[in-house]
């Protein structure tokens, strides 16, 4: 792996928990006890996968066998209209390791840290904004498919 894309999974951990955390903080603010339990549970297997990419890029395995359940984000419209902007930039936002990694590496080189990425990608976009986009489709970003989230 080069040293820009572990530099790139660096700063993309970085600002993912940034975006994760100020998202947390507007539930635990404005939201009822509920929401922030739920916004809890529905962040484990995503903020497991940023780590699960952080220990990749330093050489190590992905260990499926360890990952935390999913579980879909509740929340009201007004919680769900204060992070919807921040979920959006963690679904639609392609970082510069993605594309120095389709031009730099082979696929299988590719492949040990595409994965928990993408599937941190999925994760999200599934349970956390189709949950919210589906309840609330007028959130939803134009094109956003609505069947990711039923």
């Amino acid at each position: 792996m080069t040293q820009a894309i572990e530099a790139g999974i660096v700063e993309w951990r970085a600002e993912t928990g940034v975006l994760l955390g100020a998202c947390r903080r507007l539930v635990e603010y404005y939201g009822s006890d509920d929401e922030l339990e739920s916004f809890h549970e529905a962040v484990q297997a995503p903020l497991w996968l940023v780590e699960v990419l952080g220990e990749v890029a330093s050489g190590g395995e992905m260990d499926v066998a360890k990952s935390p359940a999913c579980s879909r984000f509740s929340c009201t419209e007004e919680v769900a209209t204060m992070v919807t902007p921040l979920m959006q930039i963690l679904v639609e936002y392609r970082p510069d390791f993605v594309v120095d990694a389709f031009e730099d590496l082979d696929e299988k080189s590719r492949r040990r840290f595409m994965l928990p990425y993408g599937n941190f990608l999925a994760i999200v976009g599934r349970y956390l904004c189709g949950a919210m986009w589906v309840k609330y489709p007028h959130l939803a970003p134009p094109g956003w498919p609505m069947s990711v989230g039923e």
